[in-house]
């Protein structure tokens, strides 16, 4: 399954559980095109307008390179941003057993715009005396 990404993104490899080899393929960008390693801790930095991350498999018994299942979610923290997580499921589909677990990629926005630089604390909730509403008497 292909994935679209734009602008700036660290793709890592957060996790593998797989006998068979992994690697993701990108494709598009302005100077990271290429397939690496699914080992966990492979990580590259990826920019361009418009660029594609590709997860796939390898029986190292013949099949060659094949495209994964793939499930796709995302969060936003303050402090860890916008993250884009891919898990992939290898074989071919009618032996996949969809746990999409064989390899896990993060994807992190480098965007500062979507990314802000974390603070510490992130947020101040302080609310001084000037703010508060006396009581209505009213009830």
């Amino acid at each position: 399954m292909t994935e679209t990404f734009y602008g700036e993104w660290l793709v890592q490899v957060v996790s593998r559980d797989a006998d068979f080899g992994q690697r993701f393929v990108v494709s598009g960008s302005d100077a990271a095109d290429g397939a690496y390693d699914g080992v966990t801790g492979v990580s590259t930095a990826v920019s361009g307008d418009t660029w594609t991350l590709d997860l796939e498999w390898n029986d190292n018994a013949g099949s060659g390179w094949q495209p994964s299942g793939a499930r796709k979610s995302a969060e936003f923290t303050i402090q860890g941003g916008l993250v884009v997580i891919l898990g992939g499921d290898d074989n071919v589909e009618a032996l996949r057993d969809h746990d999409y677990n064989d390899v896990v990629i993060s994807c992190t926005s480098l965007d500062p715009t979507i990314n802000p630089p974390a603070t510490d604390p992130p947020l101040d909730f302080t609310i001084t005396k000037d703010q508060l509403r006396p009581p209505d008497p009213r009830g």
